[in-house]
């Protein structure tokens, strides 16, 4: 598996607002929203003087007042820049395991029990947007990154009491579906939500032609690392973000 495509297709997958190619080396940025659609993404080898190209990138999130962030692969492509964010003083934080997972393999044992969408629903994203607790400052900016989302989508809630309560969402691209923000409101975690809601978009997904997954898991979010080994996903290779 070529981690380089995993990369680029979960960036369309979270579109920032505003995106700079420089040198092989993709830029995002959305308003501070999410580390992922803030940061400097080096997936290309560097033509440019690394030490100057780093100034030159650290200037530009500078003028749009937001933290220098780099996406560091665990990969020897990315070793000389980790050594000088290392020396630049730049921390290490939010160390993720992303893990992939065969889909012909893939058996639900659940029936149905959530609704499936190709469309962001208005009672949707106010579900989402009210599980995540996204700050109401960074709510315009949530609702018009997913607004910006080209590729096939798979949307899956499941409601109570008219409320949406635990949802995900998933993009479809070159066969494979990425799994993103699987959560479900407090009042109903530990009651096996977010293993139906998995379990409906993974089914959902290869209905729609994917044959593999790919979902992006924090280091120590020990019920989601359970949840996701449970189904069968491995861990393919890990990231973190050097952050200044």
């Amino acid at each position: 598996m070529d981690y380089l495509t995993i990369e680029e297709i979960s960036m369309n997958a979270h579109p920032a607002l505003s995106t700079v190619l420089y040198d092989g080396w993709v830029l995002r940025f959305a308003g501070g929203y999410t580390k992922r659609a803030n940061c400097a993404n080096p997936i290309r080898p560097s033509r440019d003087e690394i030490g100057r190209k780093v100034d030159a990138v650290e200037a530009l999130y500078r003028a749009q007042s937001l933290p220098t962030i780099f996406k560091m692969v665990a990969h020897p492509d990315y070793a000389a820049l980790d050594r000088l964010l290392e020396a630049r003083g730049y921390a290490r934080e939010s160390a993720t395991s992303v893990q992939t997972l065969d889909l012909a393999a893939f058996v639900s044992p659940y029936a149905s029990v959530a609704s499936v969408s190709d469309r962001f629903e208005p009672a949707w994203v106010t579900g989402f947007l009210d599980a995540s607790r996204v700050p109401e400052a960074h709510r315009p900016v949530a609702r018009a990154m997913l607004s910006l989302l080209v590729p096939e989508r798979v949307v899956v809630g499941i409601e109570r009491d008219g409320e949406i309560v635990a949802c995900a969402y998933g993009v479809i691209e070159r066969g494979w579906l990425g799994v993103f923000d699987v959560v479900v409101r407090e009042p109903y975690r530990g009651k096996g939500l977010g293993r139906a809601i998995m379990a409906e978009l993974l089914a959902a997904g290869r209905g729609r032609g994917a044959t593999a997954s790919y979902l992006q898991v924090v280091k120590g979010n020990e019920k989601a690392e359970r949840l996701y080994e449970s189904l069968g996903y491995r861990e393919s290779y890990k990231y973190a973000y050097r952050i200044g």
